[in-house]
């Protein structure tokens, strides 16, 4: 039900309409990319989280295209061949060029591109849209609304934003160690209850679009209903 109306709200901000499926993989970049068969439409950067690889953009990218018309990015940016093991130090410029991609692709509406991000990836619509990119639509499931700690899944210990730009780590909240190790959850609690700092709090006043956001009061990765 919640993947339905997602698509439903989404579709209706971009304006998107049903129409057949050009499906086509992008080359030299670790993506996919979906379009419609139609002269002009919308499109959608889709980030997965944590996991790596781009499963969740492409498990998104043929329904949104076969059935509202919305052309979808399904983007990697770690955990697969070619980019960084670890979610650590991950450059914007990335994400950046590869929104720069999208909007010039054949019978995109330059007017209509949205992004919409899971976890992880909702941290990064939210940071993405706060400054570095232009979107007319935000969707973001179960976010942070703060920059973490990279993920190093083999040793949590070592401290590096999870983003960069031009050159530099961005400010980020550290992990708390001190709550256990018995869940993961443990980690990210201290973030809503005390910021490190306001700059590693995300300034989503300052995107420029509607934006649609998802919690779970039970999310037990991290408290995205305090963080949404």
């Amino acid at each position: 039900m919640r993947v339905s109306v997602i698509c439903v709200i989404f579709s209706f901000l971009l304006f998107g309409l049903p129409h057949v499926l050009k499906g086509q993989t992008m080359e030299e970049s670790m993506g996919n990319w979906y379009s419609p068969a139609k002269e002009s439409f919308p499109a959608l950067l889709v980030l997965g989280g944590s996991e790596g690889g781009n499963e969740y953009g492409r498990n998104w990218g043929q329904y949104l295209t076969e059935e509202h018309g919305i052309a979808v990015l399904a983007l990697s940016y770690h955990g697969v061949d070619g980019l960084p093991e670890n979610l650590e130090s991950i450059p914007l410029e990335y994400f950046i060029d590869a929104w720069d991609w999208m909007k010039k692709q054949e019978g995109v509406d330059s007017s209509a591109l949205g992004i919409m991000g899971v976890s992880k990836g909702g941290e990064l619509a939210l940071l993405l849209s706060s400054g570095y990119i232009n979107p007319s639509a935000v969707v973001a499931v179960v976010p942070s609304n703060i920059v973490w700690q990279g993920i190093n899944f083999s040793n949590w210990w070592q401290k590096k934003s999870s983003w960069s730009y031009r050159g530099d780590d961005l400010p980020f909240q550290s992990y708390d160690l001190n709550r256990g190790f018995d869940k993961i959850l443990n980690f990210y609690l201290s973030g809503p209850e005390n910021p490190e700092s306001e700059n590693v709090i995300i300034p989503v006043e300052k995107i420029n679009a509607p934006i649609l956001l998802f919690s779970g009061s039970r999310d037990l990765i991290w408290p995205s209903e305090k963080m949404c």
